[in-house]
């Protein structure tokens, strides 16, 4: 992989991880375009999120450390369902990452529960941020998780349909955001942990290239400006604009892979 492949897929990877376009549909159109090994690519992409996670943790600091142990419980239970899909099925999960056309469809959807949750957004009344908590009710962060789970698929947001199910179920839109990416954290950094634990037990190695490590930086940085663009952008409720572009970018990328 070269440093140029290299640093548009950590850029790719960090500015669409936490944006509602999509990350991993993303990677497998740009993986797809750079005619990418399967082999090559699963390490790198988990290392990749290992660094957008880097930047959640910043981003988030102030809030972290204001958790209480009720809040991690919250936390905990939203993530059970990313977990145990993704143990469960971790082996077709992974081979759909390689499914381009399959990727452009999930994409077109993805761009649907944007605008469906742009326009719900604009129904809600506005927030009060003295009466807005950290995280939701037990019940509330079930089905975010479950959402959460579902975005394994590649080309399906897990920052768009999180922050989406919780819009949906009249969360104020501060704390479905916030409450996403809190989720984010156990499930980046797990998910993270078995890809490279696997590669390391087939490949008896672990190692990077210079050329990745420079992307891994790019991911780090394009992380951060991501996360400041869809906090400004949940202010505004304006999500539909992310809808239009997934949508477009579906649809394109479909054409490309099935015509050319």
């Amino acid at each position: 992989m070269s440093i140029f492949q290299s640093v548009v897929l950590g850029l790719v990877q960090g500015f669409t991880e936490f944006l509602p376009i999509s990350s991993s549909g993303h990677l497998v159109l740009f993986s797809g375009l750079f005619k990418l090994e399967e082999s090559s690519q699963l390490l790198f992409f988990a290392m990749l999120h290992v660094a957008t996670l880097v930047a959640v943790l910043l981003f988030f600091f102030r809030d972290l450390i204001k958790l209480r142990l009720k809040d991690y419980w919250i936390i905990g239970v939203g993530t059970l369902p990313a977990l145990i899909i993704g143990l469960l099925f971790k082996d077709f999960l992974e081979s759909l990452f390689v499914l381009p056309v399959l990727n452009s469809v999930t994409l077109v959807m993805t761009g649907l529960i944007n605008i469906a949750a742009d326009k719900k957004m604009q129904t809600l009344p506005e927030e009060s941020p003295a009466k807005s908590t950290l995280t939701p009710g037990w019940k509330q962060a079930i089905v975010v998780g479950i959402a959460q789970a579902i975005s394994i698929i590649p080309g399906i947001s897990r920052s768009g349909s999180t922050v989406a199910t919780g819009v949906f179920m009249n969360m104020p839109r501060t704390q479905a955001f916030k409450f996403s990416f809190f989720l984010s954290i156990p499930a980046i950094l797990g998910a993270s942990l078995l890809e490279v634990a696997d590669h390391i037990s087939q490949t008896q190695s672990f190692s990077l290239t210079v050329a990745e490590w420079i992307g891994l930086l790019a991911a780090f940085v394009g992380g951060l400006l991501s996360l400041k663009l869809f906090s400004l952008v949940i202010h505004k409720a304006q999500l539909k604009w992310f809808g239009y572009y997934v949508i477009t970018v579906g649809i394109l990328s479909g054409l490309y892979f099935v015509f050319l």
